[in-house]
């Protein structure tokens, strides 16, 4: 990746750098706004285990929106917006994905 231009790299690579380029300056939280919208199912499950990784091995607070479904599994907390209206914890949702 280190010879490449940005437009060169996959939607991948690109969101490994942004991923990277967030965690050098140690923040508290992480905001994550549709991760992997652009990633094949592949990628996705991949990046949400780094995201995961990087939650317990820094002991992030990541904060993920997003609305594939398959995010919520790498979630400790899920909430939902409703009619503009957030709703509390639904983590029994998890069970059914």
């Amino acid at each position: 990746m280190q010879n490449r231009y940005p437009k060169e790299l996959t939607g991948f690579e690109q969101q490994c750098v942004a991923l990277a380029r967030a965690l050098m300056v140690k923040p508290k939280y992480i905001l994550a706004d549709e991760p992997t919208g652009n990633l094949s199912m592949k990628e996705q499950e991949t990046f949400l285990g780094i995201l995961k990784k990087v939650q317990t091995k820094y002991n992030q607070t990541i904060i993920i929106f997003s609305s594939t479904k398959k995010a919520f599994v790498y979630c400790d907390k899920v909430y939902r917006l409703v009619d503009g209206k957030l709703e509390g914890s639904v983590n029994k949702w998890k069970k059914h994905f």
